[in-house]
């Protein structure tokens, strides 16, 4: 069985998964919102752009373009400043900004729609211990800034985020 530890191997799984999904998907352009946000991504699979778009899946650009800006936490240099324009987002830094993505139920018109959300991490965090910390899920999942994005596909990521306890009781039954 091969391991998907690490954010390549994860995205190459993440990626591969979504394809096929795409190709079965009855509302196409519904999942491209968050899996291919590019244009360039919706032109490559309308066969206008090249295919190597779609490799690229969520990428920079999905959390760091908005209205032909970059968008950075804190304020960068003059030399970045002339290369292209640049908003500083201070939402890039609250889990407010993953819940766009991480955060939805199915269309109404969706042959699979309920009132239950499809994608919850974004209210399962609200209730969370962290949440209530202060700890937003950049704080774990962009650690010290960095874009490696450890999650459920990193086994060390989730052992350090678990605790498991239990104790016998006087029937033997566990607690």
């Amino acid at each position: 069985v091969e391991s998907w530890r690490g954010s390549r191997h994860a995205s190459s799984f993440s990626n591969s998964l979504f394809q096929e999904s795409f190709r079965r998907a009855q509302d196409k352009q519904w999942c491209v919102n968050c899996h291919a946000p590019l244009p360039e991504q919706s032109q490559a699979l309308r066969g206008e752009a090249p295919k190597a778009w779609l490799d690229e899946g969520v990428n920079c650009a999905a959390c760091h373009v908005r209205a032909g800006s970059i968008l950075a936490v804190e304020p960068i240099s003059d030399a970045a400043h002339q290369a292209h324009p640049v908003r500083v987002e201070p939402l890039l830094s609250d889990s407010s900004f993953c819940a766009g993505c991480h955060q939805f139920e199915l269309p109404k018109y969706h042959p699979m729609h309920s009132d239950e959300p499809v994608q919850n991490t974004y209210g399962e965090w609200q209730r969370s211990a962290a949440a209530a910390a202060g700890t937003h899920c950049q704080d774990c999942h962009m650690p010290k800034g960095a874009h490696s994005f450890p999650g459920a596909h990193d086994s060390d990521f989730v052992a350090s985020a678990i605790e498991v306890s239990f104790s016998a009781g006087e029937d033997q039954s566990v607690k």
